[in-house]
């Protein structure tokens, strides 16, 4: 492949701009697609506070990514657009980009094409035994990041919570949902707990999973939840949310009383 030809791009996620930072690089041509305004996905999109496992702040991570695709020559964005259709001739694609505020359409010839669409967190309202969207001390992984950025936790009331309950795994390994497991989802959960406990020392945080998948580097992660900050962990699944007073669930014989209740949706 010469240097002349392009590569599209489909999402201007944290792969999709590492991606393109790489590709644009190396000296090729980048047709950069995303069909949101911003840049840099979910991450931005609801103000990561940190990225796991190493904590860092996730503008430093994504800030430098953004700037660069937006500034070189041989990145050209298309943002609030989609990649309409596609027709493959004998060494090229030709792609269809409509943007969707305008319904202007614009016509790229690339000789390979990268997809990196990102990701959508669960709905956990489909899944009635959790009371995510019923109670308003039930929230997401998403709503526990702003609340991280903002350094304030607290329950719907305005309340310190002191009793602190995650549930992994939701809407995932699940034949009622998705069968498949996300793999980050205990890695981002433990960071959280963590950034937590250094928010809210005293409380006590209580994660209830059916298996800790941490691999590599999340790892050290996992036991560092433990030995330094003393965050529990409870094998099982979840049976109900019952909304009583404060936030009762329960898992086989076991009943837990949380003041607020964190899923992993992802």
């Amino acid at each position: 492949m010469s240097e002349n030809q392009s590569i599209l791009v489909i999402g201007a996620d944290p792969a999709g701009l590492q991606a393109s930072k790489d590709i644009a690089e190396f000296g090729f041509r980048v047709v950069l697609v995303e069909k949101r305004d911003e840049l840099g996905g979910a991450p931005i999109r609801w103000k990561y506070h940190t990225l796991a496992p190493d904590f860092v702040p996730t503008e430093k991570v994504l800030g430098p990514l953004i700037d660069f695709v937006k500034n070189n020559k041989l990145v050209i964005i298309y943002s609030s657009s989609i990649v309409d259709s596609y027709e493959q001739k004998d060494d090229y694609f030709k792609v269809r980009i409509l943007n969707l505020k305008n319904k202007s359409v614009s016509y790229e010839k690339v000789s390979a094409i990268i997809i990196a669409t990102g990701f959508e967190h669960f709905n956990a309202s489909l899944d009635p035994r959790y009371g995510y969207g019923i109670n308003p001390n039930v929230i997401g992984i998403n709503e526990l990041e702003i609340m991280l950025s903002n350094g304030k936790i607290v329950r719907h009331d305005g309340k310190i919570p002191k009793r602190i309950g995650f549930i992994l795994c939701v809407g995932s390994r699940d034949k009622a949902t998705n069968q498949w497991c996300c793999t980050v989802c205990c890695g981002i959960s433990i960071k959280q707990a963590i950034e937590i406990k250094k928010i809210l020392p005293d409380a006590q945080i209580y994660v209830i999973y059916m298996d800790i998948r941490t691999i590599g580097l999340w790892e050290k992660l996992y036991w560092k939840s433990m030995e330094e900050y003393h965050i529990n962990y409870i094998r099982g699944r979840v049976g109900e949310n019952t909304g009583q007073e404060k936030n009762y669930w329960l898992k086989e014989k076991i009943r837990l009383l949380e003041d607020l209740l964190k899923l992993c949706l992802i």
